[in-house]
């Protein structure tokens, strides 16, 4: 690099407002690489802040409200819990639902250039993370000598639940269809054939992560958007959608067409597990088996306390106390939660609290029709689906991913940057290019 290029860079680094949209870009590529360093990067995204020039408070959004009444809620809920030192411990793993909408709110909205630097950044860093995950299996195979190179499940995801990778890879999807639909004007470029490319790999990666709920959040997406390109006239993105949904259908037939029954990507285990019903599952035979008891458990709770819920810090306590009276030992040494995210919430703090929950998904549809914006929705979507099954929002890898996005989305829910369903500027353009 050459000296005026450095001491420009030096310069730059001196603007609070240049470290601030390259810290975010930081942490949206660091989100699928290292969970780690994630609250770091908060903090210091935090500490700039106070630095910017201009604090003045962005466009109010009811997601912004919803974000930080379901973390006021978390800490009221310690009034009435016995066990406040899960309990604060659950508020500080929440504290992303207060910091990243308070950081959002009160900066300038990101220019369309930064804000599609972050994208970028998030959709390089999950490539990065594909990439890691490959190269740990192809060391393990090499170092091990056990003849068999495992590309799938925790092999392709070691630093990460296979259910928050199969998220991650889902939301990068999203993304680069988004800039296939609204940022490009014709098919056929270079740049787009490197997203249809990403998006088939990523595709690939969810299929190999063996997350039957992201395989599910996945389909569920790619449907859509073919119902949508359809409704927009755009008949290319409704053969990439389908071309996708066949890929990954397809690469679950293929892998199990040796055994003795066809399969598909492990969805019998679903089947068996609800036939059986709660009598059976002593057995712990799968993962779907043990997620149907311990929501029943989770029911059970939510019966007893439906307003006010069991508390913020008691909730693992109470599931615990049902797991040793009904006899089951194994859920007992895991302390389970309550592996669904409306359960968790329900049970620790009350329905009225799930009901802000489901509002904090669905805030990007309580919108003007003309203005709904394709990634907000999509999140909610991608993340709800993944709550069926997890309790997302209980851990750091689902808080800050969702809060990051929920919150840079509500910052620029009224910008035209390509990212509203229908009253959309690149649209507008092209139909009027073409009259």
């Amino acid at each position: 690099m050459r000296s005026n290029d450095m001491q420009s860079l030096l310069q730059h680094i001196k603007l609070p407002h240049f470290r601030h949209k390259w810290l975010i870009t930081l942490l949206a590529f660091s989100i699928p690489v290292y969970q780690n360093i994630l609250p770091i990067l908060i903090v210091l995204i935090l500490l700039n802040w106070f630095s910017l020039e201009n604090r003045k408070g962005g466009n109010s959004n009811l997601t912004f409200v919803c974000l930080v009444v379901f973390f006021l809620i978390h800490v009221i809920g310690l009034l009435w819990s016995v066990n406040l030192d899960f309990g604060m411990f659950d508020v500080q793993v929440k504290l992303s639902f207060l910091l990243l909408p308070f950081i959002f709110y009160f900066s300038e909205t990101l220019v369309n250039d930064d804000f599609e630097r972050v994208l970028s950044g998030y959709v390089i860093g999950c490539a990065v993370g594909v990439f890691l995950g490959v190269t740990q299996a192809f060391y393990a195979y090499y170092s091990d000598n056990t003849g068999f190179l495992k590309l799938y499940s925790e092999s392709l995801t070691p630093s990460l639940h296979i259910g928050y990778f199969a998220m991650y890879m889902n939301f990068a999807i999203i993304i680069l269809i988004y800039r296939l639909y609204f940022r490009s004007e014709s098919l056929f470029t270079y740049q787009n054939l490197l997203r249809v490319f990403l998006i088939l790999f990523f595709s690939g990666a969810v299929f190999l992560s063996t997350s039957r709920n992201g395989l599910i959040g996945l389909l569920l997406a790619l449907t859509l958007i073919v119902i949508y390109s359809v409704i927009r006239y755009r008949k290319w993105m409704s053969i990439i959608s389908i071309a996708v949904i066949a890929w990954v259908i397809m690469s679950s037939l293929l892998k199990d067409y040796k055994s003795s029954a066809l399969k598909f990507h492990g969805f019998e285990e679903v089947e068996a597990a609800v036939k059986k019903g709660k009598a059976s599952q002593k057995v712990y035979k799968t993962s779907t088996s043990i997620r149907i008891l311990v929501w029943s458990f989770s029911l059970n709770l939510i019966k007893s306390n439906p307003i006010i819920g069991v508390g913020t810090g008691d909730i693992k306590d109470e599931l615990i106390k049902l797991y040793k009276k009904e006899g089951y030992p194994i859920l007992v040494k895991r302390q389970y939660n309550s592996h669904n995210q409306y359960l968790q919430t329900a049970a620790a703090l009350g329905i009225p609290t799930l009901i802000v929950l489901l509002l904090m998904f669905i805030s990007p549809l309580l919108v003007r029709w003309r203005r709904l914006h394709f990634l907000a929705v999509f999140l909610s979507i991608i993340v709800g689906v993944a709550c069926l099954t997890e309790s997302v929002l209980e851990v750091q890898a689902g808080v800050i991913f969702y809060t990051f996005f929920a919150s840079l989305f509500a910052q620029n829910m009224r910008s035209d940057y390509g990212t509203n369903f229908i009253d959309n500027p690149l649209i507008i353009k092209r139909k009027q290019l073409k009259e």
